[in-house]
């Protein structure tokens, strides 16, 4: 765990630690609402980013979201309710509790932004992903990471889905495109 006082503090601890969560309280002037949310998915874009704050307005759910943040709640809100946050954060899931703003917001963003399906992949399929981005086969690729080449078409079939991709080619692209990879 690691604490920051500011946006280029935050920034270099999530790029030095990659942690699955990070929470934000994107108040000024230390912390920059959308800035930050960014800045921190530029610096480590698999974490996930969870803002907790004071304002409800929808403005600010949209812009930290559409910005990368996958959470949004405020603050008061109670332990359990904090930690089933940190838990659906870390389980790649979206959540904005009761009294922010409409959890389609987050939806919406990340379906804009084309982020729904990289969000979900977990660490293997990324790893299957890496590979497949090189030009491997599935054969390859399970030599690489020790399974069956019949495992590694069931990654590379979770991964085309997950993406909304036809083929490897277009996850490839993809994956490369967003910084995924």
């Amino acid at each position: 765990m690691a604490e920051a006082a500011d946006e280029d503090a935050a920034a270099a601890l999530a790029a030095e630690h990659e942690p699955d969560v990070v929470m934000v309280d994107p108040q000024p002037p230390a912390l920059h609402g959308e800035r930050t949310v960014r800045r921190l998915v530029e610096a480590s874009p698999r974490s996930r980013i969870l803002v907790v704050t004071d304002s409800a307005a929808s403005e600010d759910v949209r812009e930290t979201v559409a910005a990368g943040a996958c959470g949004y709640l405020l603050k008061g809100e109670s332990v359990p309710e904090l930690v089933a946050c940190v838990r659906a954060a870390a389980g790649a899931r979206s959540l904005i509790l009761p009294g922010t703003a409409a959890s389609e917001l987050v939806e919406q963003a990340h379906a804009s932004l084309g982020l729904n399906g990289a969000r979900e992949l977990s660490r293997r399929e990324l790893e299957v992903l890496r590979l497949l981005a090189e030009g491997h086969d599935n054969g390859e690729i399970g030599a690489v990471l020790h399974i069956s080449p019949a495992t590694a078409k069931s990654h590379v079939s979770r991964i085309l889905a997950k993406l909304n991709k036809q083929n490897r080619v277009q996850a490839a692209v993809y994956a490369v495109r967003t910084g995924l990879i």
